[in-house]
């Protein structure tokens, strides 16, 4: 089994695994998002897709406490991803591998980055 394989496999199985362990549970994860956070003014989150846990509820807990949100977009293949602004009440459109994107984009460069992980 090649490195490329191997990584797919790897993948596949820690997705498994990280559904079935928030399969029944729920999680709020705002007060870590606050405490975690307290430092830094620009906070780059994410739109949960599949397992992920949902950053949502302290994305919003972080707005209300003035703190200014953005979230990643890719806006090409093998190009770097591009932080943009984020609020609750903005217009989301799909944009690549699903993920909702703000229709308008005014991009942000983060102080602290909040990224899911499917495993370790």
């Amino acid at each position: 089994m090649n490195m490329a394989s191997q990584k797919l496999a790897a993948r596949k199985e820690a997705f498994a695994r990280r559904a079935e362990a928030h399969k029944n549970t729920f999680v709020d994860i705002s007060s870590a998002f606050f405490k975690v956070t307290q430092n830094h003014n620009v906070i780059a989150a994410y739109m949960p897709m599949r397992t992920e846990i949902d950053p949502l509820p302290a994305m919003h807990v972080l707005h209300e406490a003035g703190k200014t949100i953005c979230i990643p977009v890719i806006i090409a293949n093998d190009a770097p991803l591009v932080f943009c602004h984020w609020t609750p009440e903005m217009e989301m459109v799909k944009g690549a591998f699903g993920a909702l994107i703000p229709a308008k984009q005014k991009r942000l460069t983060p102080d602290m980055v909040i990224a899911p992980l499917v495993a370790y």
